[in-house]
């Protein structure tokens, strides 16, 4: 059963209340330092887009539900988008402020304890020897390339939101080039014409696969790499409109990218027409971040319950098994179309997974002390993603890479995380043994020669300062 509040809000309420909590995140990601930081801003823009914006245009628009319309929610329109959209609300506001106190507590323990000093945090993320992974990442792109060509050429390319992949192998060896575009991102250097000529080229690869895959993956993983690169120094004026810029050149283009895809096009153009001008650029937006919509879900379940906390702990640690082992396992996107959103919706001839978000797990879960406890848990993810990033081991960088590439810290509940936590531990051991093989081909059994030169490239180049006496310091 979907939990009870014992007061429900007004809709104007609720929406400055979400509003609120998620200022809150911002302030405390914007108090982090480093990486953490742009974490924790980033999931406080993602949110808004999803919980707020999304609720925003139900109760302005009011819109009437049409086939191929994502947006309108028949089970709001049925009891009336003020009344519905308020109780969702309702629901949303404890989880939000949950998390960005949390998020704020953790923040300032963390100054206090200088953990994520800004000097610390700079040193840690230049010296990671980055720069001596790079050969094994193009490696590792160009693999995953030949995989995607592959899979366009047989016809098995898995689309966004499909349960089943047609090759998982193959689509598995295709999502390292993923893990590697966004390493090479984060972590090339060079001239800065190099950099942007990188740059320009993996970003369009990573958006192309996902006009192909018709996912929102490939562009949100290479947009949320470009601003952890961009932030991992500190911020200031110029990085900070870098990282605005970015966001906005993302926000554009994705109702472009949408435009790509080829299956009902003409549909959506129709439902379109009942969203005022101004808003239709923005549909396709409002449509993919749906995490409203997984609210919704919570707010509408019936029926028996989806998961109990020691059934939820055990498909967990189930998701940390490879699939190849003979482990049967389903996901839980998919068991929350089937099971909770299946409860208040039609789903007997859609096959889909869903993204739930940790609030609306937890709250499913356990109410309240499920949302404290996901949320407890999301916070030690990140600082995991943190510290991996910050790694001089390519096995837990290439892990942290992984949580990165997709948006589980930002759509995901425990389970969908353990997920992606676990092929992440796949994908990241599978890179590690081919850096294995390449310096055996390199070096031979005998190893790399030891040399007390310094690293060719270095972190931070020093430029050479002349004194009035004419001597170099």
């Amino acid at each position: 059963m979907s939990p009870d509040p014992a007061i429900e809000l007004a809709p104007g309420l609720g929406v400055l209340l979400v509003a609120a909590g998620l200022l809150v995140l911002a302030v405390a990601g914007l108090r982090a330092r480093g990486l953490l930081r742009i974490l924790l801003v980033g999931q406080a823009v993602y949110w808004a887009i999803g919980y707020l914006g999304r609720a925003i245009v139900l109760l302005t628009v009011q819109p009437r539900p049409a086939f191929a319309d994502n947006l309108a929610d028949p089970r709001l329109y049925q009891v009336g988008y003020d009344r519905g959209v308020a109780a969702v609300l309702t629901l949303i506001v404890p989880g939000i402020w949950c998390y960005a106190l949390l998020a704020l507590i953790l923040v300032e323990v963390l100054r206090a304890r200088r953990w994520s000093d800004p000097d610390g945090a700079t040193r840690r993320a230049a010296d990671s020897g980055a720069p001596a992974w790079l050969p094994v990442f193009w490696v590792v792109y160009a693999i995953g390339m030949l995989a995607r060509a592959a899979t366009m050429a047989t016809g098995t390319v898995s689309s966004a939101g499909e349960v089943e992949s047609a090759n998982p192998y193959l689509a598995t060896i295709a999502s390292l080039a993923g893990i590697a575009a966004i390493a090479l991102v984060f972590h090339t250097r060079g001239r800065p014409l190099q950099v942007l000529l990188v740059l320009g080229v993996l970003g369009a690869g990573e958006l192309g696969w996902g006009m192909v895959t018709q996912s929102k993956t490939p562009a949100i993983g290479i947009a949320l790499a470009l601003a952890l690169r961009i932030g991992r120094v500190g911020l200031d004026r110029r990085r900070a409109l870098a990282l605005v810029g970015t966001g906005a050149v993302v926000i554009a283009a994705f109702g472009w990218l949408q435009s790509f895809k080829t299956v009902g096009a003409a549909t959506d153009a129709t439902f379109q027409l009942n969203y005022p001008a101004p808003l239709r650029p923005f549909l396709p937006l409002l449509t993919r971040f749906d995490l409203f919509q997984a609210a919704t879900d919570v707010y509408a379940a019936v029926g028996p319950p989806w998961y109990t906390p020691g059934q939820a702990a055990g498909a967990a640690l189930l998701a940390f098994i490879p699939a190849q082992l003979g482990v049967t396992k389903v996901t839980s996107g998919t068991v929350w179309a089937e099971l909770v959103r299946g409860s208040s919706v039609d789903m007997r001839e859609v096959s889909v997974s869903l993204a739930e978000g940790h609030l609306s797990e937890g709250l499913l879960l356990a109410g309240l002390p499920g949302v404290l406890v996901e949320s407890l848990i999301l916070l030690a993810v990140l600082l995991l993603v943190v510290r991996g990033l910050e790694s001089k081991h390519i096995f837990l960088a290439a892990w942290a890479l992984t949580m990165v590439q997709t948006p589980a810290l930002f759509e995901r509940g425990v389970l969908g995380i353990a997920e992606t936590a676990g092929k992440g531990l796949q994908g990241a051991l599978a890179i590690w043994l081919l850096t294995i093989m390449l310096k055996w081909l390199r070096w031979g059994p005998a190893g790399a020669p030891t040399t007390d030169r310094p690293s060719q490239v270095p972190a931070d180049p020093v430029r050479l300062r002349v004194e009035p006496t004419g001597e170099r310091s």
